[in-house]
């Protein structure tokens, strides 16, 4: 399962790196998707009150879209810059492999110090 989660992460960076603009485009719309399927669900289940809820979000959802144009462009823009980096300096992806052993350590270190203050604590 992690070497699928890998495989579809290389992917997705490949896309964003190529298409950043329809990448970026795409996840919004498919967001809206997601709300409106959920909503036509729960009205085909019999739930009016619940799907009017989810087609108040989707609407929310659209307005904030619609308002934040100019700062989805810059987004894109970031999002496109990251995907270059990422690229342009791989070894990025390493530092988590690194850190979890150190905080592993530090968090034992600091467990056994709690254990040992509280056990003798000198009563």
């Amino acid at each position: 399962m992690i070497i699928l989660a890998i495989v579809l992460a290389v992917i997705f960076l490949c896309l964003i790196v190529k298409f950043p603009k329809c990448m970026f485009y795409s996840m919004l719309i498919l967001g809206a998707l997601m709300i409106l399927v959920l909503a036509v669900a729960l009205f085909i289940s019999g739930s009016i009150a619940g799907g009017a809820i989810l087609l108040g979000i989707l609407a929310i959802y659209l307005l904030a879209i619609y308002c934040a144009r100019s700062k989805i462009k810059i987004g894109v823009v970031l999002l496109e810059t990251a995907a270059k980096f990422l690229v342009a300096k791989p070894t990025v992806f390493l530092a988590p492999f690194f850190l979890i052993p150190l905080v592993f350590v530090f968090e034992i270190f600091w467990l056994a110090s709690f254990v040992g203050i509280t056990l003798f604590n000198g009563n």
